[in-house]
């Protein structure tokens, strides 16, 4: 199990018409791992267990993003990177599907996954890269580095979230 769900990290350069070369760090992993999302898989859910955030490899800003494969109709996390996950939108990829009280039993399960993905399976994978990048940088790809400690504390200290910048699912 726990080669299925090793992280895979990347960094990817990026460059738009018209700006500067941006560098990034990706993260991802299939989640084989998280006891709530192995649970919700044992309850039924049919969804691939896929997360992914992705960050700036400098102390840029980011208004976060929620990706499910594609962009979600520009929803923002207001969290300080954006989120790839195997989420349950709903049907104009604006929205996702959200616990409630007035929901039908296959609404309600796919915002049970949302749910588990955003509370306990992203949240695992960001401290995760967020330790990566400490002291050592012992889970980086081979041959990259970030700077010196300094450095990558204050990239660090950049990706940590505002909590009253942050929606609550």
């Amino acid at each position: 199990r726990s080669s299925l769900s090793a992280l895979n990290v990347a960094f990817v350069d990026i460059t738009v018409t018209g700006r500067e070369k941006m560098s990034w760090l990706v993260a991802q992993r299939f989640d084989a791992y998280t006891p709530e999302v192995l649970q919700a898989v044992s309850e039924g859910i049919t969804a691939v267990p896929l997360v992914g955030v992705a960050l700036p490899c400098d102390e840029t800003l980011v208004q976060g993003n929620a990706f499910c494969f594609l962009p979600l109709g520009g929803l923002l996390t207001g969290l300080p990177l954006h989120v790839n996950a195997s989420f349950e939108p709903q049907p104009n990829r604006r929205e996702l599907w959200l616990l409630g009280p007035n929901l039908d039993g296959q609404h309600e399960r796919r915002a049970r996954w949302n749910d588990v993905l955003m509370r306990h399976s992203i949240p695992r994978l960001w401290a995760e890269v967020l330790e990566m990048l400490g002291p050592g940088c012992s889970g980086l790809p081979s041959g990259q580095r970030l700077g010196n400690s300094q450095e990558r504390y204050a990239l660090v200290l950049a990706r940590l979230p505002k909590l009253c910048s942050t929606r609550e699912a």
